[in-house]
């Protein structure tokens, strides 16, 4: 699946997948991701960075990393996975893609990118007959739980995240749900595309 927003008279935009030759610049992306965390929440998102990338390279040869690219250049990158090992015998049900990793570079001036995301994922979900889409987030990441929350997300459980011990929340919401709220909130009106 691909996103593609053109605009007369600019540049495109795409939603699509990664390529091994990304990897350098996800890099990048993640450490100025964590640089802008740290600065706002005291933590960084990543907190074991080694970690981090070695799951990234994994999605990365799985197929399962977007990137957004504006002028060619990954402004924003997100991984989606039918399972994920940290929501247990849950994943394996069939009824939900997780979003992984969402990151955006500080220094990007495009707006909505994680409405762009969510709602690229959501449509991802519906064509694979999926119902839910699902995430999990650092509970300190207080205004980023707040945001998926305003979205329509439920908090469905708490847990620690191993082996770095932070405590994490995970969250839930309607695929079909989410894409109304993101409709009526206006701000993709004209913005992009879908293609399969």
């Amino acid at each position: 699946m691909r996103w593609r927003r053109h605009r007369p008279g600019t540049h495109d935009q795409t939603i699509e997948p990664a390529n091994a030759n990304d990897f350098k610049e996800l890099t990048r992306l993640l450490d100025k991701a964590n640089e802008y965390s740290l600065e706002r929440s005291g933590l960084p998102a990543w907190g074991l960075k080694e970690y981090a990338l070695r799951e990234l390279a994994e999605h990365l040869n799985d197929g399962a990393c977007y990137v957004m690219r504006d002028k060619q250049k990954i402004v924003a990158t997100m991984t989606i996975t039918d399972k994920d090992w940290l929501w247990g015998d849950k994943s394996t049900d069939g009824t939900a893609l997780y979003f992984h990793k969402l990151m955006k570079d500080p220094e990007c001036r495009i707006r909505n990118i994680g409405l762009i995301f969510i709602s690229f994922v959501a449509h991802m979900a519906l064509t694979q007959n999926k119902k839910f889409i699902r995430c999990d987030v650092i509970s300190s990441q207080e205004q980023l739980v707040k945001y998926y929350l305003k979205l329509g997300f439920i908090q469905k459980a708490s847990f620690t995240y191993r082996p770095s011990g932070r405590p994490g929340v995970f969250l839930e919401a309607s695929a079909d749900e989410i894409i109304k709220r993101i409709t009526a909130l206006d701000v993709l009106k004209s913005q992009g595309t879908h293609e399969i």
